[in-house]
């Protein structure tokens, strides 16, 4: 066997034998070297760029374009983030900055205005 195909094998086996830390080692490394990658990929197929989410985020004083609220408000599911709301389109069109609760609140009544208006009908309906 050639040295770089026993060198080869040494390193299959060393990275399988510690596996975790080979992992954390390179998430660290690919963090160092391409801090904005993957968010600038991740924006962009929203239709969004890493400028005009931080332009939005400025404009909103970030917070949520819906319910005001700073994204680390104490939510039900305690978000962290704003996340890049975008119209479902093709090429998508970028909207507004939401927390995590309201962006889900609105894929969950699939973006449909007359859904939320009969949902909010209701909550008056029986409101107290």
């Amino acid at each position: 066997m050639p040295d770089t195909e026993k060198t080869n094998a040494r390193n299959r086996a060393w990275y399988w034998k510690n596996i975790d830390r080979a992992r954390k080692a390179n998430k660290e490394r690919s963090r160092k070297y391409y801090p904005t990658s993957g968010r600038d990929w991740k924006l962009r197929k929203l239709g969004w760029t890493l400028e005009t989410f931080e332009i939005a985020k400025a404009k909103q004083e970030e917070r949520c374009a819906i319910c005001k609220q700073l994204p680390d408000h104490d939510g039900p599911i305690g978000n962290r983030t704003l996340c890049a709301d975008h119209a479902h389109t093709n090429p998508p069109k970028p909207r507004a900055l939401l927390c995590g609760d309201c962006n889900r609140a609105l894929g969950l009544l699939m973006d449909n205005p007359e859904l939320c208006e009969a949902a909010a009908d209701y909550l008056r309906a029986w409101g107290e």
